[in-house]
């Protein structure tokens, strides 16, 4: 899953640890570093256990069902 937005990032990240999913985020320094990536080219990455990826969907879909327009793209 891909994120365009620190905050949003770390909600997600500290929602699936809570729910018991190991996970991490990727590239959150450099946006803190240097904010303007935040609406760059660079992203921050969450990395899920192969094992827990269905979980996690599960629990995000149920978030975003009425929330859609601040879904990220979790296709990458």
């Amino acid at each position: 899953m891909v994120f365009h937005s620190l905050p949003q990032a770390k909600i997600i990240e500290g929602l699936l640890i809570s729910s018991g999913i190991e996970c991490f985020l990727s590239n959150e320094t450099g946006t803190i570093l240097n904010p303007i990536f935040e609406r760059g080219n660079e992203s921050i990455k969450l990395h899920v256990l192969e094992s827990d990826v269905l979980t996690a969907k599960e629990i995000l879909t149920g978030l975003w069902q009425t929330e859609d327009s601040d879904k990220p793209d979790a296709n990458e």
